[in-house]
């Protein structure tokens, strides 16, 4: 009976054999080979930016077109669907080495400068110089720059329109 017992267990145990470690530990070599920082060929390169980039487009489309027609649960996935697209696709443009930079460059850049109105009208395609530093208000003429500051007056106005109308004319 002690016989058959053993046979029945070798059987049970025939193809279970443990070679050092366990599902997750196989082994140092394993280890390295897994951990290793894969560089991508050129092709794939392109071809995993156009994947983020069109899993992004599509998310972003699907955020503003859905902004006002679901409620705050779905929004809130909406949402945070587009900020991760947009997260994966940033962190893959900067992990990039130098040379992998380059090749999607050229892929993303290539297009031509756009020149026809520029050359049709005589002008540079190169634009102005601006300074930094402050800059003046565009929105608001001279004489709305110098006139008076009444930001700390906490006198109450007291009057109607026709008492600042004769106000206005007096002054005039």
């Amino acid at each position: 009976m002690s016989e058959q017992r053993n046979n029945n267990n070798q059987n049970r145990n025939q193809g279970k054999r443990h070679h050092g470690g366990g599902k997750f530990h196989k082994g140092r070599n394993n280890q390295r080979r897994y951990h290793q920082k894969k560089s991508l060929p050129p092709s794939r390169i392109v071809i995993k930016y156009d994947n983020l980039l069109d899993q992004h487009l599509q998310a972003r489309r699907k955020y503003y077109e859905m902004y006002y027609r679901v409620d705050y649960p779905a929004l809130d996935k909406l949402e945070k669907n587009f900020y991760d697209t947009l997260d994966n696709l940033r962190r893959f443009e900067s992990r990039l080495e130098p040379w992998q930079r380059d090749i999607l460059q050229k892929r993303t850049d290539g297009y031509k400068l756009d020149l026809d109105y520029s050359t049709n009208n005589n002008i540079s395609a190169v634009g102005d110089n601006v300074p930094a530093g402050p800059h003046k208000e565009q929105h608001i003429n001279d004489k709305q720059l110098n006139r008076p500051s009444y930001a700390n007056d906490r006198e109450e106005s007291v009057g109607t329109d026709d008492d600042y109308i004769k106000y206005a004319e007096s002054k005039s």
